[in-house]
């Protein structure tokens, strides 16, 4: 909370999840997106194991292995949650009031990301992870 708390700029969080597995290409796809990213802070919430596949290249991100997810989305500096759709994850969201940028993948994720966008508390991001800046 304490780096959330010193941010100037708007924070946007990203998190798919504790099932997800990028490749390098689709991790670091996402990475250049979210940096090229103006006026916005970025938490991402990324596995270590993942976060290597970035080679030292999220300069402008703050990377985290785990965070409270539900404390993050309730923050008032946070502006707006990349997500994979997880039901867990969205319902978090909703909770929190936070606006969703859905980049759905298998299994719920599409039904779940199609429900957000119908509610209209979220976007999907056309074009999956390479969407994501025209989304936000």
């Amino acid at each position: 909370a304490a780096w959330l708390d010193r941010q100037v700029l708007p924070v946007v969080y990203v998190a798919f999840g504790t099932m997800h597995v990028f490749t390098q290409e689709a991790c670091r796809g996402l990475c250049a997106e979210l940096e090229a990213l103006p006026d916005v802070a970025v938490l991402w919430s990324l596995p270590a194991e993942q976060q290597a596949l970035l080679g030292g290249g999220a300069r402008k991100l703050r990377l985290e292995t785990f965070v409270p997810q539900f404390a993050v989305l309730k923050h008032p500096k946070v502006a707006a949650f990349v997500t994979h759709c997880g039901a867990n994850s969205v319902g978090e969201a909703i909770l929190a009031e936070t606006p969703v940028v859905c980049v759905p993948g298998a299994k719920d994720q599409p039904a779940n990301a199609a429900r957000v966008e119908s509610a209209r508390v979220g976007l999907v991001s056309e074009g999956g992870a390479a969407g994501v800046g025209a989304a936000l």
